[in-house]
C-alpha cells in the first residue's frame, strides 16, 4: 500500500503538499485511515503530491486541511491519493485490500462535509 503524510505549509494560503510513499500493509502500523464523501468530481482543488500538482475533490481539500489542524502528523491511508487512480492495473491491486486497509489503521478518520450553521443537531445525533 501506500501512505500519505500531510506536510505543514510554511504560509497557511499556500498549496498543500502530501507525500505518498510505499509501505507494507502487514508490517503498517500507527497509519489513520480516512473515510469520506468524495463529493463533485468536477469541483476540484490543487494540492500537491510528490512534488507534483493534482487536483482533489473540495471536499477531500477541505479535509486535508482540516487535517493540518491536528496536533501530531501521521500517515494517513486515504483512497484518492493511495490508489492510483489512472491505472486501472493500480486499483484492481488496491481496492480488494480496502478491508483490510480499514480494519487494520489505528483509527479511521470519517469526514463527511465542512459544519454548516445547522449542522449542530445531526452531529449530536452522531454523537449519541
Amino acid at each position: 500500500i501506500r501512505l500519505v503524510a500531510i506536510e505543514a505549509p510554511d504560509d497557511p494560503s499556500t498549496e498543500i503538499r502530501c507525500q505518498c510513499e510505499p509501505a507494507e500493509l502487514s508490517s503498517s502500523s500507527g497509519y489513520n485511515a480516512l473515510s469520506y464523501v468524495w463529493g463533485d468530481a468536477a469541483i476540484t482543488q490543487p494540492i500537491t503530491l510528490n512534488g507534483f500538482p493534482i487536483r482533489v475533490t473540495t471536499n477531500l481539500w477541505h479535509a486535508l486541511v482540516r487535517l493540518l489542524t491536528r496536533p501530531r502528523a501521521c500517515h494517513l491511508w486515504i483512497d484518492a491519493l493511495c490508489i492510483d487512480q489512472s491505472s486501472t492495473e493500480g486499483k484492481s491491486n488496491q481496492i480488494p485490500l480496502i478491508g483490510k486497509i480499514y480494519s487494520q489503521a489505528e483509527k479511521v478518520l470519517i469526514w463527511i462535509d465542512e459544519e454548516e450553521e445547522d449542522s449542530g443537531a445531526e452531529m449530536a445525533l452522531i454523537q449519541t
